[in-house]
């Protein structure tokens, strides 16, 4: 069910980017020759497709981190997480750290995530 689900995902998200380019591409032939209007319609597909498929990666990957597992070769990943903390120094909150990495392949990735117990910044 789930590579059923992850096809038809890509398939609408082709489907989108197919109907920007059309949408540019009649558009543009309209309003200034067909020859600019196939270019600027084949470029917004490419960029569209582009960032389409390149959002589906990183949810992909923010999935497995969520899940535990590392994106490169799927083995259990060691996770760390430091609190939001307050540096008396510079008189300012330290961001959250939350850092994920893998003994397997040696994947490591940090966020500035914040948890529930983290401290509300003030």
């Amino acid at each position: 069910m789930s590579g059923l689900r992850s096809g038809l995902g890509l398939a609408i998200d082709i489907a989108g980017a197919a109907a920007w380019g059309l949408a540019a591409f009649f558009i543009v032939a309209r309003l200034l020759s067909p020859a600019a209007g196939s270019l600027l319609g084949l470029a917004l597909f490419l960029s569209a497709l582009t960032l389409m498929i390149g959002a589906r990666l990183q949810e992909t990957k923010a999935r497995q981190l969520a899940a535990g597992a590392c994106p490169r070769c799927g083995s259990a990943l060691r996770t760390d997480h430091q609190h939001r903390r307050w540096d008396a120094a510079g008189k300012a909150w330290l961001a959250p750290l939350t850092t994920w990495a893998c003994r397997g392949c040696g994947f490591e990735q940090d966020e500035a995530i914040p948890c529930g117990s983290c401290p509300a910044e003030s």
